[in-house]
């Protein structure tokens, strides 16, 4: 019985001194960590999407030239449709598609490691309009492609820029 007893003594005791109490620190962090998901829950889905587009850091679409490396579409390459445009992606969300013989204007808009969103809207570069995943980065090419579908993309950076006029 003593045992027990000393036994069931010993297994109090490490319980109470794990115990820890919060001290006023805590409690301030944990209030604020609170409200912050309180905000998040209460601002509209839209005004969350911008905030976390505009304090994204500029990706490298932001800068340069590319190309369309691959484009498959349903399982067919479709690469060669798109031969001899340029893209660049301007900082102000414009895109601008340039080949020698036409220059086409659109939109596009990111948010970085997760997803590009390209809008031409119609003509001969509607097909790119999507919302792309990004699969892949690197330094040179950006993988993407649409989930659900049979769509996938890489873009190539281009290394020296060729003046189309």
């Amino acid at each position: 019985m003593k045992r027990n007893f000393f036994a069931a003594a010993m297994l109090f005791a490490v319980c109470l001194s794990s115990c820890k109490k919060e001290t006023a620190t805590a409690v301030a962090e944990n209030n604020d960590l609170q409200q912050s998901v309180q905000n998040v829950h209460a601002a509209p889905v839209q005004d969350v999407q911008k905030s976390i587009i505009s304090k994204a850091p500029i990706h490298p679409l932001g800068t340069g030239h590319w190309v369309i490396g691959s484009f498959k579409m349903k399982g067919k390459n479709v690469t060669n449709n798109y031969r001899g445009y340029q893209f660049q992606f301007q900082e102000n969300d414009l895109l601008v598609a340039t080949k020698p013989s036409d220059r086409t204007y659109g939109n596009w808009s990111m948010i970085p490691e997760v997803s590009l969103s390209i809008n031409f809207g119609k003509g001969d570069l509607s097909d790119l309009d999507e919302n792309w995943a990004i699969t892949q980065k690197t330094e040179k090419n950006v993988f993407l492609s649409v989930p659900n579908t049979l769509k996938t993309l890489r873009l190539d950076a281009v290394s020296q820029v060729v003046v189309l006029r």
